[in-house]
């Protein structure tokens, strides 16, 4: 039994068009990446089993995703490269490792350098959580926890702020190359405020 997303599933992942919970956007960026079936789901989430099982349930019954006895893709989705890798768990395309002192602490030691990215004082913290665990799924899969539970502690934009420098040094670290997409990512967090 192999799980696919659905067209409405695959406009959640690109446009964010349902504002579904960051729970339910993991198992669907899961299905997306390559994991395919229940057990894979299970073994990359970064949320605990039950819960995830009662969110899988939610988002086939809202036809974000549907069961199938093949191994196709929703229309519309291409499979990953990966996919078959990131199933069976092979650590090399699971992301990078966090590592928990950079982003772990709380508060972050402030290493602000020019091309670190700054929050706009106005921003809406909200979106600024969503956009950037977002960012951290695509980044570092299932190793993102240590990043995503920083970004939901943060009570006000200055401790946010001291958050994203953590996770520009761990994308300087390890994804130097995605340093740009983090750039755009807070462009847009800054925008959304205005």
């Amino acid at each position: 039994m192999h799980l696919t997303l659905t067209l409405k599933g695959a406009e959640e992942l690109s446009q964010r068009t349902y504002r579904l919970d960051l729970k339910l956007r993991n198992i669907l960026f899961l299905i997306q990446k390559g994991a395919p079936t229940i057990d894979a789901i299970l073994q990359n989430a970064i949320f605990p089993q039950e819960e995830v099982i009662e969110k899988l349930r939610g988002l086939v019954k809202e036809r974000f995703v549907e069961v199938n006895a093949g191994a196709s893709s929703a229309p519309g989705v291409a499979p990953s490269p990966s996919g078959s890798a990131v199933a069976e768990g092979r650590p090399e395309t699971l992301g990078p490792t966090v590592d928990p002192t950079t982003v772990g602490g709380s508060p972050f030691a402030r290493t602000a350098r020019p091309s670190f990215p700054m929050l706009d004082s106005g921003v809406s913290m909200s979106q600024a959580r969503f956009v950037l665990c977002d960012f951290c799924l695509d980044q570092f899969g299932t190793r993102a926890q240590p990043l995503i539970d920083a970004i939901e502690a943060a009570s006000d934009i200055a401790e946010l702020q001291q958050v994203l420098d953590g996770i520009t040094a761990e994308v300087r670290k390890h994804v130097k190359d995605q340093l740009p997409v983090l750039m755009a990512k807070v462009r847009e967090i800054n925008q959304s405020g205005v």
